[in-house]
């Protein structure tokens, strides 16, 4: 067989067992990636902030610990105080980041691998100024990704509602569609003296879908006010 024919029947064989690889295995090579959703957050004019962190492409099935030094020092509240999480088989993971009492500056996430070879992995989330919105009440959700297990986690916020007025949440097509989700029948939230909140959401073995999500005023005239969540699988 000559030197052509070879590489040929090589480059051949190669990429039929490339083809026949598993998703996970094709994507071991990439570099692990940690995001936040939203990256730029407008905190309510008490400071509270939420937004949820994602790591994609780390090693399956190890534990990580997420934290923000950062963040800690400049919030009078923070749940990212070396959470420690495990990654599913694709290598995914999420989590809602929700702090109080912060001011305003770009601050940086970290995730480290709690094995060798302890890599760390940071994005930055930036949080602006308070401010009034532009008086058009409404209801927004992040998009959720659901990892191997169906966890979801994402964040609906308020805006241009009646101040310091208490909204009343839920979701039947979610509830059905998870084991679990936090927006049970009495999640509420109090929105600021601007009208605005942020809510954060986590869901257990959910499945992929568009679902409507529903605020309800507990204050006069009791409107209810509509957006919709998608869900999608982790890749």
């Amino acid at each position: 067989m000559n030197l052509k024919r070879l590489m040929f029947t090589a480059v051949v064989a190669a990429t039929s067992l490339m083809g026949t690889l598993p998703a996970s295995a094709a994507q071991a090579d990439a570099d692990p990636v940690l995001t936040a959703t939203p990256s730029v957050v407008s905190p309510t004019t008490g400071g509270d902030v939420a937004f949820v962190v994602e790591g994609w492409s780390f090693p399956a099935l190890i534990k990580v610990a997420v934290n923000s030094t950062s963040l800690n020092a400049s919030c009078s509240d923070t749940n990212l105080r070396r959470i420690i999480l495990r990654t599913d088989r694709n290598g995914y993971f999420n989590l809602v980041g929700a702090a109080r009492g912060c001011v305003s500056g770009v601050y940086r996430i970290e995730a480290t691998e709690i094995q060798p070879p302890y890599r760390t992995f940071s994005t930055r989330v930036t949080i602006g100024q308070s401010q009034p919105d532009n008086g058009f009440r409404s209801i927004r959700a992040t998009p959720a990704v659901a990892d191997a297990d169906g966890n979801i986690a994402f964040v609906i916020t308020g805006h241009s509602f009646a101040e310091n007025g208490f909204v009343r949440f839920t979701s039947n097509s979610l509830n059905e569609a998870c084991q679990a989700t936090s927006l049970g029948g009495n999640s509420r939230v109090r929105a600021d003296r601007n009208g605005r909140f942020v809510l954060p959401v986590l869901g257990r073995a959910c499945i992929p879908g568009i679902y409507q999500l529903e605020a309800t005023e507990l204050v006069t005239p009791y409107r209810t006010y509509t957006t919709t969540v998608s869900v999608t699988a982790a890749r």
